[in-house]
């Protein structure tokens, strides 16, 4: 039996703006690079807010890219419109961007799908 070999990986997410208050938008730019021998089908990267910098169920996802297939070493760049929902808890907060977050592809490594941006954003009224 051989192991997959799809394997996607954000390298790069630009910075949430400083604060915003519940239902702020704002757009966000990822690359989402294929890092695997294969072509890998049409999936989304995510954008997520998470209390620390690390993906976990209870993280709040405020938009969503769709990208592509993509063919081994080939990454996609773009953006698209995040939200903050209603009701979010005041506080700091990491934006995560993670690649195939719905678990389309079978990978070679889901490890290295989400990347933390540098800077942080504060949520309040």
């Amino acid at each position: 039996m051989s192991l997959p070999t799809a394997d996607l990986a954000v390298t790069a997410v630009s910075d949430p703006p400083a604060a915003a208050a519940p239902g702020a938008s704002f757009v966000l730019t990822d690359t989402t690079q294929n890092v695997g021998p294969t072509v890998v089908g049409a999936t989304s990267t995510r954008y997520v807010l998470s209390v620390d910098t690390v993906r976990s169920a209870n993280d709040i996802v405020i938009g969503a890219r769709g990208i592509g297939a993509l063919g081994p070493g080939v990454p996609s760049t773009g953006s698209a419109p995040a939200t903050i929902p209603a009701g979010t808890a005041s506080g700091t907060y990491f934006l995560l961007a993670c690649a195939d977050d719905t678990n389309q592809i079978i990978e070679a490594s889901e490890t290295n799908n989400c990347l933390a941006a540098a800077g942080t954003i504060t949520i309040g009224p």
